[in-house]
């Protein structure tokens, strides 16, 4: 859905395998995938809609 999002300015990912850190696990379980805006740490997580991300990911 992040590829199909057209955006006035590129983003940069970086991805974290939960599958090894449970605390990350307790935390999300259920909510994979979650953004988190490093400028500000807000947090986007599932289930959300591509306008939605679209929003997140510009603000």
């Amino acid at each position: 859905m992040i590829h199909q999002t057209e955006l006035e300015e590129p983003v940069s990912l970086h991805m974290v395998d939960i599958d090894e850190q449970p605390e990350l696990q307790d935390e999300y379980g259920w909510l994979i995938p979650v953004l988190i805006r490093q400028r500000d740490d807000a947090e986007l997580k599932w289930p959300f809609d591509p306008q939605r991300l679209a929003e997140f990911l510009q603000q």
